[in-house]
């Protein structure tokens, strides 16, 4: 699970980079999608090893909402970038 996550997050900034060069807005929501894999992941491991260091089954769940709520965060911000582009707002 660390070597995916590595993976992921070096290909998440990679996409990211480029899709901010090329104001690409798929490529760059794509580096997102990717690194809310890379949270997602991080917090299973997270969650996992509180729970095994002080044996309260809650904190599992504590980090699942608390990672949840960032990626909801990130998705209503590519829902509104997408939105910007369909509409045509950055034109002049």
């Amino acid at each position: 699970m660390l070597v995916s996550g590595i993976t992921n997050w070096m290909v998440a900034r990679y996409l990211s980079r480029i899709g901010r060069e090329t104001s690409s807005p798929a490529v760059t929501a794509d580096g997102h999608h990717l690194m809310t894999d890379v949270y997602t992941s991080l917090a299973a491991s997270l969650g996992l090893l509180l729970v095994a260091l002080t044996g309260a089954d809650w904190l599992d769940a504590f980090v699942a909402l608390a990672v949840s709520a960032l990626v909801v965060r990130i998705g209503a911000r590519l829902v509104l970038d997408a939105v910007r582009v369909l509409s045509d707002e950055g034109l002049p």
